[in-house]
């Protein structure tokens, strides 16, 4: 199985007069909430040449929502310097991709192997060294030009490791760029990260923690087109280029909660009509969140998420 995390956000602006108790969203004005779920989808057969999954959404290992108040006096600079404080992941909106990860293994404990996979905002030590089941692997797009324990920078490391030729990937069309079919090379290696030097009681964490990280890099892009790169921090195993590209092909299944037709439904601004299990549930986030933990699921348009794991859902 393969279990997505991404974060959308509800903006209710149209309803500014006559909804209380939300906070706002990413402009810092509207009135809204955010959504962070963990979808899961089927990983498919393992074959490296059927990249992406082969099935549908199977359901949501979990669902969170929160809510984000006003920037404090002295505008978003003031917010920025309180983040830099250390504090527990717990307490911070970061924790939102940790506890996506412990409710996936939790709630997937049955399955026979889970990749959480999230993009590049969830590339922080904390989720890596985070304890898991054995069953349970992470695949996440790096962010950040780490030190790696060796001394070496993630991506120069990764731009000199031995290359060779990839499979084409499609890349859907977005924010008015076409849809394209990339020319792809691969490299892969092990590296192992220590731990940061600054944070919230560095003590309690692992000295370091080894992964594995394969880059794919797009070649021959378009003129004026800026060419794909990616660089996947993951768990799994990677000795071969099989292994390579089945950790290529199911990063891109995380495009699912992008562009599958029933979860976008969730990112209409204004989120009224369609948002039915915002309007099922009396206003705030506590009473939505309760009713996906009783397995009740989340219902967006004609779709129902159903909550696996959960008591009421059978066996």
């Amino acid at each position: 199985m393969l279990a997505l995390q991404d974060t959308t956000e509800l903006n209710f602006w149209r309803h500014a007069g006559s909804k209380k108790g939300f906070g706002v969203v990413g402009n810092g004005r509207d009135i809204g909430l955010f959504l962070h779920p963990v979808i899961v989808i089927e990983a498919g057969d393992g074959d490296p040449r059927q990249v992406g999954h082969a099935g549908g959404v199977l359901g949501l290992a979990d669902a969170n929502f929160y809510t984000r108040a006003k920037a404090p006096p002295g505008g978003r600079k003031s917010r920025e310097k309180q983040r830099r404080i250390p504090r527990a992941i717990e307490t911070k909106e970061t924790g939102r991709w940790v506890e996506g990860l412990v409710q996936a293994d939790r709630r997937l404990r049955e399955a026979a192997m889970v990749s959480v996979i999230a993009d590049r905002e969830s590339d922080f030590y904390e989720l890596f060294a985070k304890p898991r089941s054995a069953h349970v692997h992470l695949i996440v797009r790096a962010a950040h030009n780490r030190h790696m324990s060796d001394g070496a920078r993630l991506m120069a490391a990764m731009a000199a490791a031995p290359h060779v030729a990839g499979q084409d990937i499609f890349i859907p069309a977005k924010d008015g760029r076409a849809a394209r079919r990339a020319r792809t090379r691969v490299s892969w290696r092990e590296i192992e990260l220590p731990r940061p030097r600054v944070g919230f009681e560095l003590d309690r964490l692992p000295a370091s923690v080894k992964l594995n990280a394969v880059m794919v890099e797009e070649i021959d892009a378009p003129e004026g087109v800026k060419p794909i790169v990616w660089v996947l921090l993951t768990t799994h195993a990677v000795e071969s280029l099989e292994d390579a590209l089945r950790i290529v092909g199911w990063y891109r299944a995380r495009w699912t909660i992008d562009i599958d037709p029933a979860w976008r439904l969730s990112r209409i601004n204004g989120g009224s009509r369609r948002l039915r299990f915002w309007r099922q549930a009396a206003p705030g986030r506590r009473r939505c969140a309760d009713r996906f933990q009783r397995g009740d699921g989340l219902r967006i348009g004609e779709h129902q998420f159903v909550a696996l794991g959960a008591p009421s859902v059978a066996a």
